[in-house]
């Protein structure tokens, strides 16, 4: 069904022991009636920025994060 609201979209804009504030930054909607297929299955990925990226950009922010393994997606979730 077109016009659904699926998700509110929120993120802190730094970490909390630096008095980050959750902040809403985006809502999902469906635009359209929504339909399965092979394509969205097997070859629709988005791309996320990796946290160590943040951290190269803020270093400040290394001391108040928690740090964790970083595994490819691809040991994560295996591709048929």
């Amino acid at each position: 069904m077109a016009g659904v609201h699926l998700f509110d979209v929120y993120a802190l804009d730094e970490p909390i022991g630096l008095g980050g504030e959750e902040k809403l930054i985006g809502r999902i909607n469906t635009k359209s009636e929504t339909i399965p297929s092979l394509y969205g299955d097997t070859r629709l990925f988005f791309r996320h920025m990796r946290f160590n990226d943040d951290l190269r950009r803020r270093p400040d922010w290394f001391d108040h994060v928690e740090i964790f393994e970083d595994p490819l997606w691809t040991d994560v979730i295996p591709l048929p």
